[in-house]
């Protein structure tokens, strides 16, 4: 039989093991709720940055009379202009992706995480480069679009890259079902615009836009329903 003091020497051990119980699930909870956070705003500001830049381009195109399809398809059959195209999106796209990776890191770091771990938890899309190796694919789609002279062809094909996306559950914040359908409307519109022979890259730019907007908003409703 146990002894009056052993008795209460095993309560005593039990609720000590109880109370460091209770701290590592509140260790576990407020350590959560700081990743989901650095989560959430590390993929707001980088959809709110797509957002700002691709509205720029628009811009751009629209109160320049369509002044980046003018360039990509007038200016592209020179060899030089050819290669300063390639090299300025080249360029662009090197910017972009470093400028992701950063707003990232900056996540695991408030969150004191391992950025490769932090990237396998939260950014399935960007593990092991894959973000990038399929953005070279890409480009390099592009610039043999410009080496073959088609340049028109490029516009149809960012509709493309879009359903592309789309369909990997890249980038985009959106249901399986909005994203299959979004999909198919982007193939139908890369369709539209081969038949009719239409370069303007005004309209993917448009696309892309929209469905960025559309994610920065699920986003947000997303971090309602979770607070």
């Amino acid at each position: 039989m146990q002894t009056p003091s052993e008795s209460e020497n095993y309560q005593q051990a039990m609720q000590d093991i109880v109370a460091i119980r209770r701290s590592i699930q509140s260790y576990k909870k407020t350590k959560d709720g700081q990743i989901g956070e650095s989560r959430f705003q590390a993929n707001q500001k980088i959809h709110l940055m797509t957002f700002a830049l691709c509205s720029l381009f628009a811009v751009i195109e629209l109160f320049t009379g369509f002044g980046i399809t003018r360039a990509l398809i007038q200016e592209s059959t020179a060899s030089i202009p050819r290669a300063l195209i390639l090299l300025s999106i080249g360029v662009f796209l090197a910017l972009c992706i470093a400028t992701m990776y950063f707003v990232v890191n900056r996540a695991a770091e408030s969150t004191q995480d391992d950025f490769q771990n932090y990237i396998k938890r939260n950014f399935v899309y960007l593990q092991n480069l894959s973000h990038l190796s399929d953005l070279s694919i890409k480009f390099v789609v592009v610039a043999a679009l410009l080496f073959v002279n088609k340049p028109e062809w490029i516009a149809p094909f960012l509709f493309l890259f879009t359903a592309d996306y789309l369909l990997q559950g890249r980038f985009f914040v959106l249901s399986i079902r909005s994203s299959m359908l979004c999909a198919i409307a982007c193939a139908v519109a890369a369709a539209i615009m081969f038949y009719a022979n239409n370069g303007q890259v005004l309209w993917p730019l448009i696309g892309f836009d929209i469905l960025t907007a559309v994610s920065i908003r699920r986003l947000s409703t997303m971090k309602r329903v979770e607070g």
